[in-house]
């Protein structure tokens, strides 16, 4: 790839007022200006910054991006290999990676500025010049960061699964997802009440306004409420987790659940307000350090069931939903090699099995399905027991259901091996890969953190599942062409297919693609998609 690859530097004004400068940098032809209208007819790889931005002023300007357009970001992350809270922002950030092997980190910066409507344009002459010059700058971090990739053995994942995932959200970025003004107005006002029911619920029980609480500062709220116990807890995301299991059984934390979701959810029905009756998505292929998909402006995978409605297939289509059962509970089966794991994984349901250990009945699946993940990821059996039992339960409640929690887990003595093996391939190695690339690398050495103990498995399994998941969709689109694909939902994905093409036929074939995507890279392990008519049952 690296000997046919062009780079492209480009900037627009958001004003409209000058017309864009778009720059273009060959090692075979130097570095030209070119024209937007242009871009459509280069051929092979061309290498860009953000994106995001230039997709959105193509759309706008009715004019088609390059089909094979890739940002070096992505190639940055995977490269790194470190999450946003590791520092990894400051190593991925695309601006900061050029100055480093620009022979001028001043003109670097110049143009950032100008790039992100700081400062103002030169002439367009000195524009074009220096605009030309970064997009031959582009090509040496390219070369930097390409070479760095094969050290690591990453440079085919790249390739092979990252460019062509790239391409396909390219292309959905550019069509937009219909929305649904009618429900929209609707769902709107349900929202609002929702968060302030939540609201009127919290305040008393905390004693001041809940306004500005999320996950991230959440602890400054549960001082001297039922929920004390976690009010030392750091990460937004494991607090998120540690409610969703509290609130089995506490109202408080199922309040500031509903509360924070709802105005998350709020926020991006908000976004979905367009003249244009469709929203276009920003999609970011490598999104977190185990290569997960998300979206934003608007954050539409993240929306809850009862507002996903908002959306809706273009005249003449219909949605198909298709998601991944237990998908990470084959992974960890596969990994563990324990062939009592895979046993049970392939005749049943894991998750309503802890159910009926637990509770006796499969009622308590869902929030099972919580616990038997986080007991993969680390999560010991005295912490899951706090989690699940009252403020006030007594220490032998809490002693015999940690230990229900270790029967039911200690059949699969592979788990407990496969832990153990992340955690010293990561001591030793300083890093945790998927099946296939996609690693991640420890900041310091030493003993592993509890932290790093936790993750090293939470890395291996979720980064394989989500190769496996990327794999799926580059088949559904061989399949079913790149309209096909319209949004990723963590284990799910979200399709549309022109009506005169069989319901049936559609949810039968594009399972097929899932369940082959799973099968070539877990042997053995059976596959679970489940399917739904998203379109009459939203």
């Amino acid at each position: 790839m690296s000997d046919r690859v062009k780079f492209l530097v480009y900037v627009v004004d958001p004003f409209r007022v000058r017309d864009s400068v778009c720059c273009i940098y060959a090692a075979d032809e130097g570095a030209k200006e070119i024209k937007l209208s242009e871009l459509a007819q280069l051929d092979g790889p061309v290498l860009s910054l953000y994106i995001g931005y230039l997709l959105d002023e193509l759309r706008q300007a009715n004019f088609g991006p390059p089909a094979q357009l890739i940002d070096i970001g992505d190639a940055l992350r995977l490269s790194e290999g470190r999450p946003k809270d590791e520092g990894g922002e400051q190593l991925w950030d695309t601006w900061k990676s050029l100055a480093k092997v620009a022979d001028s980190s001043t003109k670097v910066k110049a143009l950032k500025d100008i790039f992100h409507s700081k400062s103002l344009w030169p002439s367009r002459d000195v524009l074009v010049s220096e605009t030309m010059w970064l997009a031959e700058t582009m090509a040496n971090l390219w070369r930097k960061t390409s070479e760095k990739l094969t050290s690591q053995d990453e440079l085919r994942r790249f390739e092979d699964v990252e460019i062509p995932i790239r391409g396909i959200f390219n292309h959905r970025q550019i069509k937009g997802i219909c929305v649904n003004k009618d429900n929209l107005a609707e769902l709107l006002r349900k929202v609002a009440s929702e968060k302030y029911s939540a609201f009127l619920r919290i305040a008393p029980a905390i004693g001041r306004s809940p306004q500005s609480a999320n996950y991230w500062n959440l602890t400054d709220y549960l001082a001297g409420t039922e929920l004390n116990h976690l009010s030392n807890e750091k990460d937004g995301g494991s607090l998120r987790d540690s409610l969703r299991l509290a609130s089995s059984h506490s109202t408080l934390a199922q309040d500031f659940l509903d509360f924070i979701d709802a105005g998350r959810d709020e926020t991006t029905l908000k976004r979905c307000l367009s003249n244009e009756g469709r929203v276009f998505p920003i999609f970011s292929t490598m999104g977190t350090v185990t290569g997960r998909i998300l979206v934003s402006e608007p954050s539409l995978q993240q929306l809850r069931r009862p507002y996903r409605q908002v959306i809706e297939p273009t005249p003449d289509h219909y949605f198909i939903y298709l998601d991944y059962a237990q998908f990470e509970p084959g992974v960890v089966a596969f990994l563990s090699n324990d062939k009592e794991f895979i046993d049970r994984y392939n005749e049943g349901d894991l998750y309503s099995s802890l159910s009926v250990h637990l509770y006796g009945s499969v009622e308590k699946r869902k929030l099972c399905k919580r616990v038997f993940l986080a007991y993969c990821y680390g999560m010991s059996e005295e912490a899951l027991s706090k989690l699940l039992l009252p403020s006030d339960a007594g220490e032998d409640q809490r002693k015999i259901l940690g230990k229900s929690i270790e029967t039911f887990f200690s059949t699969f003595r592979g788990l407990r091996s496969l832990k153990e093996q992340c955690q010293s391939d990561l001591s030793r190695e300083g890093l945790v890969s998927s099946l296939f690339g996609n690693r991640r690398y420890r900041v310091h050495g030493g003993s592993l953190t509890a932290k790093e103990r936790r993750w090293a498995l939470n890395q291996r399994v979720q980064a394989t599942a989500s190769l496996i998941f990327k794999e799926a969709l580059v088949r559904i689109v061989h399949k079913f062409g790149a309209d096909s694909v319209v949004l990723p939902m963590h284990d799910a994905i979200l399709l549309e297919i022109p009506a005169n093409y069989d319901f049936a036929k559609a949810a039968s074939d594009a399972s097929v693609e899932l369940r082959a995507a799973f099968e070539s890279r877990l042997p053995g392990v059976i596959s679970r998609v489940t399917c739904e008519d998203f379109t009459h049952s939203q």
